[in-house]
């Protein structure tokens, strides 16, 4: 695929020229949607108007978590954020901030790991943003990148080698290959070496909603009735978890053991059912993830 061209703005870039950065060549932007716990005050500008000129649009999130649970904090906050919105290129955890850095390599390692369980189990395509520096120095860049996307800065001439990156932030107010400028402005600018658009469209992921494929056979079992608390969860046991087990091998073409217990297994199902049906993906089978269950058994 040839390598397309693109930018990546923020609110330091109120009031962005977009139609002459079009006009320039730019065919993507990826969006910051927020840092810590706090949205991006330009994100629905910048949203708004990327989707206006027809570019791919993707976003990243500033992480100053120095801890799991603040990072899972900052990951809700994120998919909060962007609710709602389709995304042609990936969500993008961007982990660079020197204040963190001395939380050592393991945390920040699961820092990584925390926010793509979060943005990934929400069913969006997740990838990492670092600089080289960080990459190969503070966390476990070249481990890590065998599981995820990546999108590595280096402000130099050439793309940097040993990093797996599907895009390369190649310039900001800095650049060795084109002018930093973009339509008279200071822009960070990168290439894209995948057919990102593509991948989300037939992964039906970032808001694009995939055609969930029925099995050949009619669903002729029965429904669960839900508990009380109006939802099926981890640990619960019983006949309608049984009813649950058999729709999901079913729906799914699955081989659960059909015990009445809704363990791991069970719980990874229901996600996967969720994910199937373009529903949120938080492994709770309750009101609307059953009428779902109903209307694609038809």
């Amino acid at each position: 695929m040839t390598k397309i061209w693109g930018i990546d703005i923020s609110t330091w870039q109120r009031g962005y020229p977009y139609a002459k950065a079009k006009k320039e060549g730019v065919k993507f932007a990826i969006l910051r949607a927020g840092f810590s716990e706090t949205k991006d005050n330009m994100f629905e500008t910048h949203y708004k108007n990327a989707k206006a000129q027809g570019w791919g649009v993707g976003a990243y999130w500033y992480t100053y978590a120095k801890t799991v649970s603040q990072a899972n904090r900052e990951a809700k906050a994120f998919i909060k954020a962007i609710k709602g919105k389709k995304f042609e290129y990936p969500i993008y955890l961007d982990i660079e901030d020197k204040s963190i850095r001395k939380a050592g390599r393991t945390t920040l390692n699961n820092i990584v790991k925390e926010f793509n369980k979060v943005i990934n189990g929400a069913g969006y395509y997740f990838g990492v943003y670092s600089n080289v520096d960080w990459y190969r120095n503070v966390i476990s860049g070249s481990t890590l990148n065998k599981s995820y996307d990546w999108w590595i800065a280096s402000w130099t001439s050439t793309k940097p080698s040993g990093v797996n990156a599907g895009l390369w932030q190649f310039g900001g107010s800095s650049n060795a290959i084109r002018s930093p400028r973009v339509a008279g402005v200071v822009t960070d600018q990168n290439y894209a070496y995948k057919d990102y658009p593509a991948i989300m469209k037939n992964k039906g992921l970032n808001g694009y909603g995939k055609t969930p494929v029925k099995p050949k056979n009619k669903y002729t079992g029965i429904f669960p009735t839900l508990p009380k608390r109006g939802y099926f969860f981890k640990g619960d046991k019983g006949q309608q978890v049984k009813y649950l087990q058999m729709f999901l091998n079913w729906a799914l073409d699955t081989k659960l053991v059909v015990d009445g217990i809704l363990g791991d297994k069970t719980f990874l199902a229901i996600k996967q059912f969720q994910n199937k049906v373009n529903i949120t993906i938080d492994g709770l089978f309750g009101k609307v993830s059953l009428a779902k269950a109903k209307s694609f058994a038809k």
